[in-house]
């Protein structure tokens, strides 16, 4: 028997071939907000935007009060605020964005590697130069890129502006020093980066009432991988993996400059030169908003730090970002204990259950959801509500990591207790006032309401057995639909007696036809309500137990239990499991941007 399941994650994954460097396309710290993309491809946002789209992704931009992102098939989409066609992107194939965290404008590098900018051209910041670029990255009204040979090039607001806030700048921000880099940061007023042998530059020479002296200007000593610019403060990755940060500027943005267990020189918020050091080996990446910063430890983790009046430096509870780690994956649940419907997480490497979202997060309505269900072409996450609800039956999405829960649409069913999506994309379920049903697959690859179909009609009034179906998976093929649930026996010589049995129920796609499996298993075991298929067949259980998570693992071949695991945890009662595709090659699009 194995340790845990999660140590058979190899369900979950394809070896993802990557290098061994990991780019910080997966988090963006932005204006007030901050993205990422999480273990199953997803976009997870926190801060002053709106929730990202569902769909899976291979990099994302946090921009001021706007999002944007390259999907995993290059095309670009983008959320959020849109005042000035920031967020409306071209059509074409893409490999990186970068949205303004300063501004109101987006460029993009295409797979051809020319830049292509859209939002506001006030300054030229949208008007690229000609040639081909490897990293993109977008300040207030200006923009600058690295070009193919590692040169940098800079466009938009510079020192012959009619600005008068600019007249005196000596040098503006789009003139880049000579050399070849690896990585920039364009910020309000201000550039950094790393040149190709590690050396940390910015460039601007900003005034002193713009910088608070040259504290954010001047980089720290050392060899360097990459460099985030804020407004009056920078950060740094340095190679020994610590994070350095220098500058001053008005509280609470000054603590920017101090990121976790860091020692400082210098006092925050009053001196230009303060310096800020993490210790060795805290972080292998980070990106820097105006007024907040972020870095991915080495566990996948994200924390943040620095001026949080949108909630930018607070990522969800468990949250990991995708990483070249191929047991690194989420597993999504919900349970209910009676008075709340409870979402969470499991962390396939840790084994650490997290809350994501409850009924006081929906409280204008009393939510109570029965199945939950990964839509295989989107990674979208599905839930149907059932019991004490005076909206049974609905279908809702599900989205920005299970914190936020929207109504797709009502169903002509009033007791659904179980869906999963076929891996065609199509969703079929259990309403146990209907029987098996399926629902077309619509445009987007989103459910149809209006092409629901009953497969297996299901009366409950016999008045001696009745089936209970509390959750369904479907097999990697497609070809069988495995149930979860018990027959409950009527006792005719003691009135309203039942004697309830487990049954894993097998339908079989192709004939048409329903049969039960590992019956000496599932007698001895206590109620199953939740279910799902795991790589190679295998299928996990959910059980209801208070006080603890309890998951079984079984061959369905054999009938052998595999992995027994017991979480203790106050979230009991599991009604439904989805586990998501995190085999998406990840694409190592460059280090951060910002």
């Amino acid at each position: 028997m194995h340790n845990f399941f999660f140590a058979k994650f190899s369900w979950i994954l394809i070896l993802l071939m990557i290098s061994e460097v990991i780019s910080a396309a997966v988090l963006d710290a932005g204006g007030g907000m901050t993205c990422g993309i999480q273990a199953d491809n997803t976009v997870v946002c926190w801060g002053d935007g709106g929730p990202p789209p569902s769909g899976t992704f291979y990099q994302v931009s946090a921009g001021s009060k706007y999002a944007c992102g390259v999907r995993t098939d290059n095309s670009v989409v983008c959320w959020g605020n849109d005042n000035d066609g920031q967020a409306t992107p071209p059509s074409g194939t893409f490999y990186q964005v970068s949205a303004a965290a300063d501004g109101n404008h987006t460029c993009g590098i295409k797979t051809n590697n020319t830049v292509v900018c859209w939002g506001s051209n006030s300054d030229g910041q949208a008007t690229p130069p000609p040639g081909t670029f490897s990293q993109i990255s977008t300040g207030w009204r200006h923009t600058c890129g690295i070009l193919t040979d590692s040169t940098v090039a800079c466009w938009g607001l510079n020192n012959n502006s009619t600005r008068p806030e600019w007249d005196d700048l000596p040098n503006g921000p789009v003139i880049p020093p000579n050399g070849t880099f690896s990585q920039i940061s364009a910020t309000i007023r201000r550039n950094c980066g790393v040149m190709t042998d590690g050396t940390p530059v910015c460039w601007d020479k900003l005034p002193d009432r713009y910088t608070f002296g040259d504290g954010g200007n001047t980089p720290p000593p050392g060899t360097f991988l990459q460099a985030g610019s804020g407004h009056y403060w920078s950060c740094w990755l340095r190679t020994d993996n610590a994070v350095v940060c220098r500058g001053a500027g008005d509280m609470p943005a000054a603590e920017a400059v101090r990121p976790p267990s860091s020692t400082c020189i210098g006092k925050i918020g009053d001196e230009p030169g303060t310096v800020c050091e993490s210790p060795s080996g805290l972080f292998y990446n980070i990106s820097a908003g105006p007024s907040h910063a972020c870095g991915i430890r080495n566990d996948n983790t994200v924390v943040c730090w620095g001026g949080d009046r949108s909630a930018q430096t607070l990522p969800p509870v468990g949250f990991i970002v995708k990483s070249s780690d191929p047991e690194a994956c989420l597993l999504y649940g919900v349970h209910d204990d009676g008075n709340n419907t409870q979402f969470f997480i499991i962390n396939s490497g840790t084994s650490e259950v997290h809350a994501r979202g409850k009924d006081e997060n929906y409280k204008d309505e009393s939510y109570k959801i029965d199945a939950l269900d990964i839509q295989p072409l989107n990674n979208q996450l599905y839930a149907a509500s059932n019991d004490n609800t005076s909206k049974k039956g609905h279908l809702y999405q599900v989205r920005n990591g299970a914190k936020i829960l929207t109504e797709f649409g009502e169903t002509d069913f009033r007791e659904i207790n179980g869906i999963a999506f076929h891996p065609d994309g199509m969703l079929w379920g259990w309403a146990q006032d209907a029987g098996l049903f399926q629902i077309g697959n619509g445009e987007n690859n989103e459910p149809d309401l209006n092409a629901v179909k009953v497969v297996l009609p299901y009366n409950r009034e016999d008045g001696v057995v009745e089936v209970e179906v509390n959750d369904l998976t479907w097999n990697t093929a497609g070809t069988i639909l495995y149930g979860i649930g018990r027959v409950l026996h009527q006792d005719p010589s003691v009135r309203g007696t039942l004697n309830p049995e487990n049954r894993l129920w097998v339908y079989d796609a192709t004939e048409g036809t329903v049969s039960t499996a590992c019956d000496n298993i599932m007698d001895s075991l206590d109620k199953v309500e939740a279910l799902e298929t795991l790589l190679g067949d295998s299928l996990l259980l959910g059980f209801t137990r208070n006080e603890k998570l309890i998951f079984l693992e079984i061959d369905v071949q054999t009938c052998e239990v595999m992995t027994q695991k017991d979480i203790s945890t106050p979230y009991h009662d599991v009604k439904g499991l989805a586990r998501p595709d995190c085999s998406h090659p990840y694409v190592d699009t460059g280090p951060s941007t910002k």
